[in-house]
């Protein structure tokens, strides 16, 4: 997009990892250029951020352990979308046994990133 537009994008580097950020973490992105430019990037990007869609799978302790195996196979047959492994350990995430209610321990995920497509 720099060069398609003629602009330079600066945004934190430091984000660009595999793990899942919660949903209130943020960075800012500067996009500096020509003014109809910048505009142009500016509306491109939301665009982009507007058509994500993502899908969450839980998975059980043999799944993830397949998964984190081969996870190298799995994103370059989804590429462009994104594949991130996710296992919490956060001791809320414990299975709650009651005699009128069971909730699972889904403490392990597959979260798939990428537009419709």
């Amino acid at each position: 997009m720099q060069t398609k537009f003629n602009v330079k994008i600066e945004y934190d580097t430091s984000l660009i990892t595999d793990d899942i950020f919660p949903i209130n973490e943020s960075t800012t992105i500067v996009i500096m250029g020509v003014e109809t430019s910048a505009k142009a990037v500016k509306a491109e990007i939301e665009k982009y951020i507007l058509n994500l869609k993502i899908l969450t799978i839980f998975l059980l302790t043999n799944d993830y352990k397949n998964i984190k195996h081969n996870i190298r196979q799995l994103k370059n047959s989804i590429d462009p979308a994104d594949v991130r492994l996710r296992k919490r350990d956060s001791k809320s995430d414990k299975e709650v046994k009651n005699s009128f209610y069971y909730i699972s321990n889904n403490n392990m995920d597959l979260v798939i990133i990428g537009n419709e497509k």
